[in-house]
Formats: structure tokens, sequence, C-alpha cells
């Protein structure tokens, strides 16, 4: 299987219909559309092909949007692909589609010299792990208004010719950061129209300035959401500490009388002009890359490289009955006193927490580093490790890489289970339909208690016949998993047996 362009007229006229109650919003279908357009058919659209997909039957049965970007580090420039609205035909799925296509586009992107892939997952981040995507921290900020200073500082609306002085505003703070995404003029002309896209019925945008000396200090790009009494804050950034200082007047003004400002948690050096807020872990459009070249997995390991230099942790740091797991390695048992860092490394799944302290006790916050980006993920319900703990080690990446099939053994396989579905169906239809036949002509000549029995009959039989599909599956499973000469049948466990 290769990955397919998709074009903009293909893609209105397959996915977006059955896209259209999970991605729609309050947007009408043709707005819907016309949004699609809007982005499809810009310049930064057709800079590389937008939509992908995989034909099969005449038709799309899986498709994902791409988007160009580059990411700096330090004095470094890495190239990225995005991955984004990755969706498979309800009659397809089970069957490795979206698996496969994320397989080949990872392989061609690799190939063409891009240094990562990205996306934002709305789905458990383990689905994409075994492609090998490592969670990155994804958290929201949710601020009373009323904690920011109410003082006017002068905000004006947002003009067209203010674009340019807010990029200016952006590239002042993003200079002082160790890495984050570029934003060329035609990013940002894509983000403009994202950011109009996520406007619907109940939402009201609310983008603001602050001059000083005719010169643009500090903006918000925001959107007040009515229902939720919130001011959803989609960007914000300061060319000084003059612009520092006036932001959070400028987010109170942007609230006006709602009562929460909440968004993405910024990068520190933006998130410190802010009082403190509640902060959680984002339970959709979970922040994921997968390294495609050797620099951006020495990107990915300077993080694990911080947790490796912290203090070993002894047996005697342990307290309150805890100890360390049996299957630990000691050097791998590291003292923290960062809590920042602490989470990082928790949420990228380099570490495991063993030990926090609690109230006025002294005792030492003691993590667990595992060094292959594979540790216990965190339970959404009590933010606990959900995991292999003691006595039963987690698996390797190098073993879970030997666990997953490529994408030629998916293609094998998913061409088998379609020639014994069609079998199969064929076999069982023949059966059926038979009988179907042979009541239907009995019919004609039955009367009294004989003809109700014969309807009844055909009723059961029509059903049979329409649950068909429902068994075939299964028996195709039956029938792969006893083909002993069938290697791939080993990643049956990966697909939907229904």
């Amino acid at each position: 299987m290769t990955v397919a362009i998709v074009s903009p007229d293909d893609y209105v006229r397959e996915v977006l219909p059955a896209t259209y109650e999970l991605w729609g919003g309050r947007r009408t279908f043709e707005k819907y559309v016309a949004d699609f357009r809007a982005v499809a058919e810009s310049p930064y659209g057709k800079r590389r092909p937008f939509t992908l997909g995989f034909p099969e039957d005449g038709r799309i049965v899986c498709s994902c949007k791409n988007y160009d970007r580059t990411l700096h580090w330090d004095n470094k420039t890495l190239r990225a692909t995005g991955i984004g609205a990755v969706f498979t035909d309800p009659v397809y799925r089970g069957r490795g589609y979206a698996t496969a296509m994320l397989g080949a586009l990872l392989d061609r992107e690799r190939a063409d010299g891009r240094d990562f892939a990205y996306l934002f997952s709305d789905i458990h981040p383990a689905y994409y792990e075994r492609l090998g995507f490592v969670s990155l921290p994804s958290r929201v900020l949710t601020l009373r208004a009323a904690s920011l200073d109410g003082s006017p500082v002068g905000g004006e609306p947002l003009q067209t010719r203010d674009w340019p002085a807010v990029r200016r505003c952006f590239e002042a703070l993003e200079a002082r950061r160790p890495w984050g995404f570029k934003r060329t003029p035609l990013v940002w002309e894509f983000m403009r129209q994202s950011w109009a896209i996520r406007l619907g019925n109940a939402m009201q945008p609310v983008n603001l300035v602050v001059r000083r000396n005719r010169s643009v200090v500090a903006y918000a790009i925001a959107r007040r959401a009515l229902p939720d009494d919130t001011l959803i804050v989609d960007d914000y950034g300061f060319a000084s500490e003059e612009g520092r200082a006036v932001l959070p007047g400028l987010l109170r003004a942007a609230a006006g009388d709602l009562r929460r400002v909440s968004g993405w948690l910024p990068p520190s050096i933006a998130r410190d002009a802010l009082p403190r807020g509640s902060v959680k872990a984002r339970r959709s459009g979970i922040f994921m890359i997968a390294p495609l070249s050797s620099l951006a997995r020495t990107w990915c390991e300077r993080l694990l490289e911080r947790a490796l230099a912290l203090r070993a942790a002894n047996e005697s740091d342990f307290s309150g009955g805890r100890r360390a797991p049996d299957d630990a390695d000691p050097s791998l048992l590291k003292i923290i006193e960062d809590t920042t860092l602490r989470t990082k490394l928790v949420e990228a799944r380099i570490a495991e927490g063993l030990q926090s302290p609690k109230g006025p006790q002294k005792i030492a916050s003691i993590i667990r580093i595992y060094p292959n980006f594979d540790a216990p993920e965190r339970s959404r319900d009590n933010g606990r490790s959900s995991g292999p703990r003691q006595g039963k080690p987690a698996r390797t990446a190098r073993q879970t890489a030997r666990a997953l099939p490529s994408v030629e053994q998916m293609e094998h396989l998913c061409r088998r289970i379609r020639e014994i579905e069609a079998s199969v169906a064929r076999d069982r239809a023949t059966e059926v339909d038979g009988r179907i036949e042979h009541l239907k002509h009995a019919v004609a000549g039955l009367g009294g208690e004989e003809l109700e029995a014969a309807y009844a009959e055909l009723g059961t039989a029509l059903a049979e016949r329409r649950a068909l599909a429902a068994g075939v599956r299964a028996e195709a499973f039956r029938r792969i998993e006893a083909e002993a000469d069938f290697p791939p049948r080993a990643f049956l466990s990966l697909l939907a047996r229904k």
C-alpha cells in the first residue's frame, strides 16, 4: 500500500460528509466545506499535498491531513510534518488501514529527510505510541478572571494592519525560548484561518492589542465561550517588559464579565506574566512526536539526559514503608526537587513517580527513570501509574518494536482477511439465499398454521441474511488463526473482530 494524494474535490465529496458530525461543531455543512476549502486552496495548503489517503474498492477508505512546519532548537532548524484529521470509513474500520497509512506516511517523510512527525491525539495515546510517537506534556491553564489585574491598559481591537506588529511581538518572545515552532508568513495566514474556523454560534472573537508610542507591545487572540462562561485564549505575546506588565489587564479586558480564562499552558517565559491558576493535563489534543532523524532523536533525548544527571536515591530515602521496586536498576532511581521537571518527565513517560512529599514532611521526591521512554502511564482517574510495577518489568522499546508488524505484513494480513471474508460470505449467502427462495415458493401453496410457520421461518432466514456480515469476520479470523504456515496471523490481535 502507498499513501495517495486526495484532491480537495474528492475530499469534500467522500470524507467531509462522514466527518461532519465528528468535527463540524456548530457550523452548517456548507460552512464546514467552505472552511476546509479556504485552507486547502490557500498558499499554505498548496505548498505540499494537504490531504492524503488510501484508495480501496474505488473509494477513500482512510485519510488524513498533512501540515508542513519547521521547528527551531537552539541554532538548529528541524523539518516537521504534522498529521491531523485521521479518519477511517466506518465500513472499513478494524482492518488496520489507519495503522498502515500512518506507517507508510512516516516511512515516506523519513525518506524525504524530515526530522520528526507530530500530531495532537484525541484518542488514547497508546495507539500512536505503537507507531513510534512519544507523548509530551499537554496541559491546560485556567485562571479566575477576577485574579487578573483589572487596571485599564488601553486595549484596542486588532486591525488588519496590526498583524506585522503582532508577528514581531511573537518573534521577540520566541527568541528567548530554547525551542518552538517557527511561524513563516504562510503559517501566520494559516493560523489566522484556523482561529476563524474555531468560532461557532456561541463564540465571540476578541482580538486585542495594546499600543505604546504607536507600537504594539502586547496582543491577545481569544474567543468568548458564553455557554461555558470562559474566555478561551488561543495566543498571546508581548515584545517588552512594558508589554509583559500590561498583559494581565489586556486579558481581563477581553474576558469582560466572563468568570474564567483558559487556554493551553504557555511556555514558562510567557506563563510568568500571569498569576497562578489551575493546571491540569489535557484529556484531548495531546501533543505527540515521532522522531524520524538522528537530530530529532537527540532533541528528545536531551530531557532524558537531564533526568539521568539527577542525584541517585538510596534505600534510606524511602519512607512510610515504601521501598525501591525489586526489578529496578538502582542507578535509575533519582531524587528530584524541580517539580516542573518532574511533571515533564512523568508526562513524557521518561519517569515514574515513586514517592512525593505531602504536607510538612521532609521526605525526598523520588522517581524511577525509563531510558526507553516506556514508563507506566498515569491513570487519568488518580494520577497514579497504571502500568507494570514490582515483579513485572515494562516492555522495552526494542521488545515493542519486535511485536509490531511492518506495513508489508499488515497489507498481507488485510488482503488475506478480505479473501477469506469473501469466501465465507459467498458460502453462507448461498446457503441462506437457497432457504429464502425455497420458503418464498413454499408460501404460495400453504395455508393455515403451515403458512404461519413458513412465514416465521422466512422471517428468521431474512434476519440471518442481515446478520451475516457479523459472523463472516469472526469466521475469517478463526480460519486465519488456524493457518500455522501464515506468519502474519500473529498480528490479528491488533485488528477488531467485529
